[in-house]
């Protein structure tokens, strides 16, 4: 089950550079023109979620980090919105991104939204494989290796200990 939703969304879904929230092909969800949640592109937030439930599922396939360099490319036009058109319904933008959806009626969407928090999550969580065991401690966790096994990050602070991260290994420095 999990193998055919990966591959209907890869099919049906997702864009170069943005996804679709609903499947273009099925009728009730062409009833509207809001991106967030039509046909015609997606909430900021759901890449990365998906990109987290992927790996949570175990797929770890290169397509991954290439669809990712393609979401990247949204980033041109500032911090993330509440929606993007997927790029086969509108012209993209700067930096060849999937354009944000504007912020007039009858969209209403808004410019800049928390959402894109969850890239963060989506970096630290899904991409590095970091997460807190139930007694504080910052562990690693199968990821993304593609992107983790280069990866660097300093600085960690989790329950008062610092780790850093280096080409996929993870180190508690105090």
């Amino acid at each position: 089950m999990i193998t055919e939703v990966v591959n209907f969304t890869r099919r049906s879904l997702l864009t170069p550079t943005w996804a679709h929230c609903l499947w273009p092909g099925d009728l009730d969800a062409t009833s509207g023109m809001r991106c967030d949640h039509q046909w015609a592109g997606c909430f900021g937030g759901w890449p990365a979620q998906f990109v987290l439930g992927l790996l949570q599922a175990g797929e770890r396939g290169e397509w991954i980090a290439e669809w990712l360099e393609g979401v990247a490319k949204v980033t041109a036009q500032g911090p993330f919105a509440q929606a993007y058109w997927a790029e086969d319904v509108h012209p993209t933008e700067a930096g060849g991104g999937a354009a944000k959806c504007y912020d007039e009626l009858t969209q209403g969407n808004h410019w800049v939204i928390g959402s894109g928090a969850l890239f963060a999550e989506m970096i630290l969580d899904g991409v590095c494989g970091l997460q807190v065991d139930a007694d504080g401690n910052l562990t690693r966790k199968p990821s993304l290796e593609v992107w983790s096994k280069d990866a660097t990050l300093t600085n960690i602070v989790a329950q008062g200990k610092v780790y850093e991260l280096r080409k996929g290994v993870l180190t508690q420095l105090t």
